[in-house]
């Protein structure tokens, strides 16, 4: 092994057999590795700085303000991932039922004489399917109601 190879394997602090061997066999080796060891150990000693108080109360504060304001937003934010295309239609739908089941009752006798649940279970379907056809055209991303 090379005298530049040991001492950049030294240096990493792989400190392999051969690495040893070679530092036993070579004096400039040797002695290199005892210097960083050397190093090495008064960089043990030195102690690391203390962050400044003020600093750390500041950070904290800064976190903690980060944490409340991300948790108030995420509360609603699954809302907004949905195109308003599919508000759009489900709201439109929802108003749809509303005036669909008084109009079926007055001016249709035949589903006049149908019970409410009938007729609101009728709806319902109607508007799932409705739903089921328009969604692939709704979550289109280029549909003209889902622009913001």
């Amino acid at each position: 092994m090379k005298c530049s190879e040991a001492r950049r394997h030294i240096l990493d602090g792989h400190l392999t057999p051969e690495v040893r061997q070679h530092a036993a066999q070579c004096a400039d080796c040797a002695a290199f590795l005892k210097e960083i060891a050397q190093l090495r150990e008064v960089l043990k000693r030195i102690p690391s700085p203390a962050p400044d108080e003020q600093l750390v109360a500041k950070t904290q504060a800064r976190c903690r303000a980060e944490l409340k304001k991300n948790m108030r937003r995420s509360r609603f934010n699954h809302l907004s991932e949905i195109p308003q295309g599919i508000w759009f239609v489900s709201f439109s739908l929802i108003l749809l039922t509303v005036l669909w089941i008084p109009m079926i009752f007055h001016y249709s006798p035949a589903l006049g004489k149908m019970s409410w649940p009938v007729v609101v279970g009728f709806l319902i379907i109607l508007q799932n399917l409705i739903s089921l056809i328009l969604s692939p055209l709704l979550l289109r991303t280029d549909f003209p109601l889902n622009n913001e």
